[in-house]
């Protein structure tokens, strides 16, 4: 449970997000993470579609997804100990340009196996960012204003799910997928001239990284811990376990609801721009969920957000009886609302229970492994979607991850480990 030490720092420091924006470090880490993110949200819209549109599949639709995640999967413990190793600055100019050099190059590919193969190197890319924007912050903000410049990286994670989807959905509207990846390399490549200003303090030098052999083990040796701290933690262990469950409802959003609303609706030339407003609309409950969780988290309602978040998928399940737009509107918003509660909750929980020389590679590692339960939900809801169709998928989907995912908060013990353990404090060592 949060101390109450923690807490008067919490509500001290989460009231003034100016304060922190005033720190010209994080202000420039915070701006040029804007617009990286407003890339990649726009690709959540924009991809789909381009490959859709390419092979009319569902199933094939899947596996390019699935592919995209690969490099995430196996690469995200490395990536955790890079950035717990490296100068960040670069691994987020890297991470910006290797994306960039991918999306721009999507528009000449006229086989799926193109597709296939920028999706792995966009992936590449994308699995470096998190861990070394995660473990930026903390080095450039006080410790009081942790929590505040975290809570501004997710309200911007937010806002920037709804401009992107929305950007993404008028450039498809005015011309096609090809404008929208344009716009989106250009967007990465304005996060990295932003970036060119980030000082960051030096990295202090590591032996076993001067020799390619002696690093190698050092990489190995150093994402086993980052394993073993997850496994040993309950809460974190359970939340990435239920993560990984929620990778189901993630792809129903993402290949179901394309199939969904070009075939089922009849929208027509219109259901592009539907389906990226219905992304909009999502992240739209999301940024409103995040204002109002901070004052409940306030209040010590903490695991009310974590079991509200976790029963979302259910405003999925009215999908099945194909109900007008405006109820599917409304579904797509209390989902987006509910799951801010949740990501709010998650984040807490795990920078309060990780040490801090830790977090690179245990939010690696987290988004790791929810790409490999990924490898497997996108493929079976592609399949599914193919298959029975996307209401039933929607169906299955929010019923599973609604249900099994409090089960496995229970069963793994973190609700009790929440109420007895003591929390590891901003800052502490392992």
């Amino acid at each position: 449970m949060t101390s109450g030490k923690e807490s008067a720092i919490e509500n001290q420091s989460s009231t003034d997000y100016g304060a922190v924006l005033q720190n010209p470090q994080f202000r420039t880490l915070w701006l040029s993470s804007l617009f990286a993110l407003v890339a990649w949200s726009i690709s959540q819209v924009a991809l789909p579609i381009f490959v859709y549109a390419l092979t009319g599949s569902a199933a094939t639709m899947g596996v390019i997804l699935v592919i995209q995640l690969i490099p995430r999967a196996l690469l995200s413990p490395f990536a955790g100990v890079l950035a717990d190793t490296f100068n960040r600055k670069w691994l987020l100019v890297a991470s910006s340009a290797i994306q960039a050099i991918g999306v721009a190059m999507l528009p000449i590919a006229s086989e799926v196996w193109h597709v296939a193969v920028l999706s792995v190197l966009i992936g590449m890319g994308s699995v470096l960012y998190i861990p070394a924007e995660m473990a930026t912050v903390p080095t450039i903000v006080e410790p009081h204003q942790l929590v505040t410049a975290l809570s501004a990286v997710q309200v911007a994670s937010s806002i920037t799910r709804v401009i992107g989807p929305a950007i993404g959905a008028g450039l498809i509207a005015m011309s096609g997928t090809d404008l929208a990846f344009t716009v989106q390399a250009g967007m990465f490549l304005i996060a990295i001239a932003i970036l060119m200003r980030l000082e960051l303090p030096p990295v202090e030098p590591i032996p076993e990284a001067s020799h390619a052999r002696t690093f190698t083990r050092y990489l190995v040796r150093e994402a086993r811990d980052g394993l073993r701290i997850v496994w040993r933690i309950p809460i974190v262990r359970a939340i990435c376990t239920t993560e990984c469950l929620w990778s189901l409802a993630l792809a129903t959003l993402s290949i179901s609801a394309v199939v969904f609303v070009n075939e089922e609706l009849d929208l027509g030339d219109r259901a592009s721009l539907v389906y990226g407003l219905l992304a909009a609309t999502l992240s739209a409950g999301a940024v409103i969920g995040a204002l109002i969780a901070r004052q409940i988290d306030r209040r010590g309602g903490r695991i009310t957000l974590l079991l509200v978040g976790y029963l979302a998928p259910l405003a999925l399940v009215p999908v099945f009886l194909t109900p007008p737009l405006p109820v599917l509107f409304l579904c797509w918003f209390v989902v987006g609302f509910a799951d801010a509660w949740l990501v709010i909750a998650m984040y807490a929980y795990v920078i309060e229970s990780v040490p801090a020389n830790a977090r690179g590679r245990v939010f690696a590692i987290w988004g790791g492994l929810m790409s490999v339960a990924s490898l497997g939900t996108f493929a079976l809801v592609g399949w599914l979607t193919e298959h029975l169709g996307p209401q039933t998928t929607f169906l299955i989907a929010g019923l599973t991850v609604a249900i099994g995912s409090p089960l496995v908060l229970w069963l793994s013990g973190a609700l009790a480990s929440i109420r007895s353990s003591p929390a590891v404090l901003p800052g502490e060592a392992i």
